[in-house]
């Protein structure tokens, strides 16, 4: 909705289920002096649906977003106390 650069996606779900979305849902800051805040998609949910939608754009979406995993590095394991 509305026009670039002020717009918003409404994502209708592609291979990934509400309900199951919103239990692994992450959540922004959009600005912290207000306290706005947006949910959004998990990596691995997103992954999911830009894979079901299946075009172009998506699917170099996902080579993105996978190369971008690929440079992070490991989560440190913490040994338990």
């Amino acid at each position: 909705m509305g026009h670039a650069p002020v717009m918003i996606e409404i994502a209708l779900h592609r291979g990934v289920k509400f309900d199951d979305a919103w239990e692994r849902r992450g959540e922004i800051v959009i600005d912290a002096e207000t306290g706005l805040t947006a949910f959004m998609l998990s990596r691995e949910d997103l992954v999911t649906a830009k894979l079901a939608a299946g075009r172009p754009l998506d699917l170099a979406d996902v080579d993105a977003i996978r190369k971008a995993e690929r440079s992070q590095p490991a989560p440190s394991k913490k040994s338990p106390i």
